[in-house]
């Protein structure tokens, strides 16, 4: 929705800015966005904006910028549409580890989930934690040993 300088600063505003583990879309003036800045003071650098790229012609054509620059970039109390990336820490804020033994036991790889999932901060090592008491992780013989069969 449409904000300004006062409500971006305002405490349920603030917060949801600060963390919400997903994009962020508000109208405001250019000139407000120093005011997300100071909201955001410590994260201001890792957190990217997408700003108005040009006039508008049949929809909005918008670049990436890091909070920072779209601060410096932008000035004036012209209108804009920004849309506000999450945290990188909250890209999602979900734990995927109880979906990686579900994923193991569909036929997916251990090695494919390892690659896949590094981007998301899970290590080889977290993987093969959550792995531990996966049916599908098990040796073939301890399943042997379960059904009361020799190796």
């Amino acid at each position: 929705g449409r904000t300004d300088r006062r409500a971006l600063a305002a405490p349920p505003h603030a917060e949801l800015l600060r963390t919400a583990p997903a994009p962020v879309v508000f109208r405001a003036p250019a000139a407000d966005l120093g005011a997300l800045a100071e909201v955001l003071a410590g994260s201001a650098e890792d957190r990217r904006i997408a700003v108005p790229d040009g006039h508008p012609d049949l929809g909005h054509g918008v670049r990436w910028l890091p909070l920072s620059e779209a601060v410096a970039a932008f000035a004036g109390e012209e209108e804009g549409v920004f849309v506000l990336a999450p945290p990188q820490r909250a890209a999602w804020n979900v734990d995927l580890r109880p979906l990686v033994p579900l994923l193991v036991e569909q036929g997916v790889t251990a090695r494919t989930l390892s690659t896949v999932l590094r981007p998301f901060g899970i290590s080889r090592r977290d993987l093969y934690d959550a792995l531990g008491d996966a049916p599908a992780s098990r040796s073939k013989g301890s399943r042997n040993e379960e059904r009361g069969e020799k190796k």
